[in-house]
């Protein structure tokens, strides 16, 4: 598998390369090479992300579809579903026809997209007829029309603002092949009202966006830490390791530290932020939390309006 990624990626770059390169010069083609040789040893070794991010960067300096399709199945490795359709469809252009290993990479993907395709979950919101549109935000995003929006699965946070009324929030969790519908719920004159005098304190949020930050932090410097760790036990025989990577354990304890440290810290923030929440609002008010099951599979609804 490593061999056949490795030598088709390169090949399928080096076709059709201008000959401008000499000793002292290297061609968009001979950079877009060496960074996709490298997302194809991160492939092989099952780093996702960052066979992902070099084949990304690679397709930014060479349109080649064959980087696309290897940047869509990394990014369906990952989970990344809806993404990875996107990904797929700029692999299923093939600006070369004389290119045979550009029209072969289109074929595969096309194939793979329309595989693809009834995995990933959507999300329909569905409007109310008797008040205006308010703004319909998914994880952040503004909705636009009324069509499903394809999304990865895993929970997703939906918004809705509307005029002279607080924000109100649901959440919903989602299988692949999912697709769900998610009714905005008419908010009366009088309903608007009471819901205007239970304001949030900012220490919430403040406590959510800490514990978020300490979260991000705790993963990435996380995923660091293992990376340097899988590179000290290749070379390391036990606790001894040979002279030059002193740098390489520095970074390691270093990562690994901070990681612990930036869990900690979320921990502590969504804690915080989850108690504040939970005695802010009476019995009965505000905050809902339902559970349900649906034919396509389990799903976990949080909602609230405030």
């Amino acid at each position: 598998m490593k061999t056949r990624v490795l030598i088709a990626t390169a090949l399928m770059l080096s076709a059709g390369a201008t000959a401008r390169a000499d000793g002292n010069w290297r061609t968009d083609k001979d950079v877009a090479r060496d960074i996709a040789r490298r997302g194809a040893e991160y492939f092989d070794e099952g780093d996702w992300e960052r066979a992902r991010e070099h084949f990304h960067r690679a397709y930014d300096i060479v349109k080649a579809p064959t980087l696309a399709l290897m940047e869509a199945r990394a990014l369906v490795q990952l989970g990344r579903l809806a993404e990875a359709t996107d990904v797929y469809a700029k692999a299923t252009v093939a600006n070369d026809e004389s290119n045979e290993p550009y029209r072969r990479a289109a074929s595969e993907a096309r194939e793979e997209l329309e595989a693809l395709s009834p995995r990933v979950p959507s999300i329909r919101v569905v409007f109310p007829d008797n008040e205006p549109r308010p703004l319909v935000k998914i994880d952040g995003y503004p909705l636009v029309g009324s069509t499903p929006v394809a999304v990865n699965p895993g929970t997703h946070v939906i918004t809705i603002a509307r005029s002279g009324v607080p924000e109100s929030w649901q959440s919903v969790t989602l299988g692949e092949g999912d697709q769900r519908a998610v009714t905005i719920e008419t908010v009366l004159v009088d309903q608007a009202g009471a819901n205007s005098s239970r304001s949030l304190s900012p220490l919430m949020w403040t406590a959510f966006g800490v514990g978020g930050a300490g979260l991000a932090t705790g993963i990435v410097t996380g995923a660091l830490a293992l990376g340097k760790k899988a590179t000290l036990d290749q070379a390391c025989d036990g606790p001894a390791c040979p002279p030059g990577l002193e740098d390489d354990m520095r970074d390691y304890r270093r990562w690994r530290t901070v990681s612990i440290v930036g869990y900690l810290v979320g921990a502590a923030g969504i804690a915080g932020g989850a108690v504040i929440l939970a005695t802010k609002h009476p019995s009965g008010s505000g905050t809902r939390v339902r559970a349900t099951v649906s034919y396509g599979g389990p799903s976990v609804f949080l909602e609230g309006a405030f």
